[in-house]
C-alpha cells in the first residue's frame, strides 16, 4: 500500500475507531441521553451488551493490538453481565467469570521481541511497520 494510501487507511481506521469508542461509552454513561436522540430501546441489556462491544472495538481500532481487542471486549460484556445480575440468568455471572479470565490473560506482559527479559503489555504501532531499535 502507497503512502497516501496507508494515510488515508490509517485515517478512516482512526475515524471509525473513535464514532464506535464514543457511540458506546455515550450509551453506557448516558442511556437517557443516547435514547433522546436514537429512540427508545426494548431490551437495555442487549443494548447495553452492544455499546459496550462497540466501545471494545472502537479501542482496539484506534490501538490496533490485538491483546487490547482482547482485554477490552472480555471486560465489556462483563461489565454489562455484572450491571445486569439481578434481572438476567445466573449462566451469565459464569460468562462474565470467562470473560474476566480472558481479560486477564490478554494484559498478562509477554516478552519484547529482540529483547530477552524486557516485558511489554503492547506495543504502538509504527506508522511505517517497522519497530525503531529491533
Amino acid at each position: 500500500m502507497s503512502g497516501p494510501m496507508r494515510a488515508a487507511s490509517t485515517a478512516l481506521s482512526s475515524a471509525q475507531g473513535w464514532y464506535y469508542l464514543l457511540g458506546g461509552l455515550w450509551r453506557l454513561i448516558h442511556p437517557r441521553s443516547f435514547e433522546a436522540v436514537s429512540g427508545p430501546k426494548p431490551d437495555s441489556f442487549q443494548t447495553d451488551v452492544a455499546a459496550a462491544l462497540f466501545a471494545a472495538i472502537g479501542a482496539g481500532l484506534l490501538t490496533r493490538p490485538t491483546r487490547v481487542l482482547a482485554a477490552s471486549s472480555g471486560l465489556s460484556v462483563a461489565f454489562v453481565d455484572l450491571k445486569y445480575r439481578h434481572a438476567i440468568r445466573p449462566i451469565f455471572l459464569a460468562e462474565a467469570a470467562f470473560e474476566l479470565a480472558f481479560a486477564a490473560a490478554a494484559t498478562r506482559p509477554v516478552e519484547s521481541p529482540g529483547r530477552t527479559g524486557t516485558s511489554v503489555m503492547w506495543r504502538p504501532r509504527c506508522p511505517a511497520g517497522r519497530w525503531s531499535g529491533s
